[in-house]
């Protein structure tokens, strides 16, 4: 199971229950038994290992049943996500947000260019997914998220935005190679060195294949499908077989880091 918390402010709990909640505090997203996965700018996803404690905080319950998501540190259950996340404070001194402003509302003269770059995710480039995943809600916070960024970070937003989109088609089971040299473009031969051509860009690249090391291409707790910069060697043993080099096989976009927290 995994929660994923993107853009900062969008979350997906592990029963699958989405909300937006943008706050300035520390936070719980989950409790012990959990591996973290960060792409060093806004976007986290909290994967639950098999041995896990008790689930709560914003990342909900897990108990199956998204309904029951919005549980407070106190053990009630409210409707609000503003009260709901508010409760989850790591340290009660921090003050409370009292509302979610839209983006859109604050910067209206951003608004217009928002909604021209983020119908990307209703329109043809992702039309396979479509079905699989709903686009509407992934557009009203590609929205959000691109008129929020005015001071600099316009298309770091959006293209983080639209990658959340692309992410969740990729786990349904649908890759799309959205990004062109014009629209959020990833210069994976930067990580070459002087006539190697090694690294190259993956929209959807397979967590676990086969190597020298493990020959069957079975992993016991591979990653979620990621898109990133994949470094593949292959090695060809004989006419059918085909595997790849082991070491540092994979770098996932922004160098992905995985943390497994002690508490």
């Amino acid at each position: 199971a995994t929660c994923a918390v993107e853009e900062g402010s969008h979350i997906t709990t592990f029963d699958g229950k989405t909300y937006t909640f943008h706050g300035g505090c520390f936070y719980t997203l989950s409790d012990i038994g959990v591996a973290v996965m960060w792409d060093r700018k806004t976007t986290v996803r909290v994967l639950l290992e098999p041995k896990h404690g008790v689930i709560c905080g914003l990342c909900g319950d897990f108990d199956g049943d998204a309904r029951n998501d919005f549980t407070t540190q106190g053990n009630l259950l409210v409707s609000s996500a503003i009260e709901f996340g508010n409760s989850w404070k790591v340290h009660s001194s921090c003050p409370d947000v009292e509302e979610n402003i839209h983006p859109c509302t604050v910067a209206p003269n951003r608004e217009h260019w928002a909604k021209l770059m983020c119908s990307i995710i209703k329109g043809e480039t992702f039309k396979d997914c479509h079905q699989k995943v709903p686009p509407q809600e992934y557009y009203e916070n590609c929205v959000r998220d691109s008129c929020a960024c005015d001071s600099g970070g316009d298309c770091e937003c959006y293209c983080s935005a639209v990658a959340a989109y692309a992410q969740a088609c990729n786990e349904a089971g649908v890759c799309v190679a959205w990004r062109t040299p014009e629209i959020c473009p990833v210069f994976c031969d930067y990580y070459n060195g002087p006539g190697e051509c090694i690294w190259h860009y993956s929209p959807c690249h397979t967590p676990c294949y086969k190597t020298c090391l493990n020959p069957e291409g079975i992993c016991s707790s591979p990653l979620p499908n990621l898109e990133g910069n994949e470094s593949r060697i292959l090695i060809r043993l004989t006419g059918t077989q085909t595997f790849y080099s082991e070491p540092n096989s994979i770098l996932g976009l922004s160098q992905i880091p995985i943390f497994h927290p002690s508490h």
